[in-house]
């Protein structure tokens, strides 16, 4: 009976520690930093419904597409991280350039909105339009004043927000950039996301203001294209521009394919590539080789190098990091050819392509027909 009663005790006492930890932690005044989770572009419905006849769809000349982000922090995450600070200031810059083009669109917005909007027409938010027009005529204005007095000033011009409810910060600062604005199916773009949460908290033990920022940035590369609708993460994006093929063979060997999109501009816009082998175990690298580096000017490479031969069960990869000119990152993808497995008795049948490696639920199902296939052999031999 004294044996159960420290027991009850003792898990009580662990229990009541696991909750003042998790309610410590839900307290915690650390802020964490506003990300992009997906990109979504998709055929505005505006466009579609006059178009469609039965089962069929067409699609207008001069089809707009429709744009926006989705990030982490929306209104629940606004209101909880308010209550942990004494000061909360959170914006989000978009960029829009097309590929090799000097232009770009920059905006900006209040942050934790959840959903950005950037096309067409700026998002089109309602409670925007009169800062909206405002600001286009201040545009206007000032390129009169340009092609009147060519030393005239050129400072850029924020938006004059009248209302709380816009979540716009600021627009692009010349009719040039405000172009830039505008997607066009077919054409390549860089969007780069930032964001940034400048807060302050109160340190009650020193009795003291500390201030803090929180800082993020990712960059799409994305092809509006005519669908009705598509969305995906940075990497998704990333694979519709660069295919990364690979075959292992006997073992022994890897080939490889780097092939760009069809509509990418190799002549005019060539891209460089830096092709490593690396094999992991966990996070660790244990051992990498450099493959060689070049540039894509036909658009695609293919090549072949020899497997680390190695006992241990780790995952072996190939990896491309890749730039062309004014590109506004050094992109990576990587694709596993071999996981959790020794390179001296892997599977030499064994197909590795862009999307998939060998999956469990494959696996399983070729076991089923297998064993099936001895129990009816069984079965008809006693028979």
């Amino acid at each position: 009976m004294i044996l159960l009663i420290i027991i009850f005790f003792n898990y009580f006492n662990f229990t009541s520690q696991q909750y003042y930890k998790k309610d410590f932690n839900s307290r915690s005044p650390y802020i964490t930093a506003e990300r992009p989770l997906r990109l979504a572009l998709r055929a505005c419905t505006s466009q579609l419904e006059p178009f469609q006849l039965d089962t069929m769809l067409f699609f207008p000349s001069d089809l707009k597409i429709c744009a926006s982000i989705e990030s982490n922090k929306g209104i629940n995450a606004l209101s909880r991280d308010r209550a942990r600070t004494t000061h909360l200031r959170p914006l989000v810059f978009l960029s829009i350039r097309p590929v090799g083009s000097s232009l770009h669109c920059q905006l900006s917005f209040y942050g934790y909105q959840g959903d950005y909007r950037f096309a067409p027409d700026l998002g089109y938010y309602q409670t925007c339009q009169r800062s909206i027009s405002q600001h286009l005529d201040k545009l206007v204005e000032k390129e009169k004043d340009i092609l009147v007095d060519s030393k005239s000033p050129t400072s850029i011009p924020l938006l004059n927000s009248t209302t709380n409810n816009c979540p716009i910060h600021s627009l692009p600062g010349t009719i040039r950039e405000l172009n830039a604005c505008k997607l066009k199916d077919g054409q390549w773009y860089e969007l780069s996301f930032r964001s940034a949460i400048q807060y302050e908290i109160l340190i009650t033990e020193k009795n003291i203001y500390q201030q803090m920022w929180v800082n993020h940035s990712t960059t799409f590369v994305f092809k509006p294209d005519r669908e009705v609708w598509r969305n995906g993460t940075e990497l998704y994006w990333l694979q519709r521009l660069l295919q990364l093929r690979v075959k292992m063979k006997n073992c022994e060997a890897v080939r490889y394919l780097l092939k760009l999109d069809e509509s990418w501009s190799s002549g005019q816009l060539p891209v460089t590539v830096f092709i490593d082998y690396q094999v992991r175990e966990n996070a660790y690298v244990k051992h990498s080789r450099h493959l060689g580096n070049g540039t894509l000017m036909d658009g695609w490479f293919t090549g072949t190098f020899p497997v680390w031969r190695t006992p241990e069960l780790r995952t072996h990869e190939l990896c491309v990091q890749f730039a062309w000119p004014r590109s506004l990152n050094q992109y990576r993808l990587c694709r596993t050819f071999l996981r959790g497995r020794s390179s001296l008795d892997c599977d030499p049948f064994s197909y590795y392509t862009q999307y998939s490696v060998a999956s469990k639920s494959e696996n399983n199902k070729n076991k089923l027909i297998i064993n099936f296939v001895i129990y009816i052999i069984f079965i008809l031999f006693f028979n």
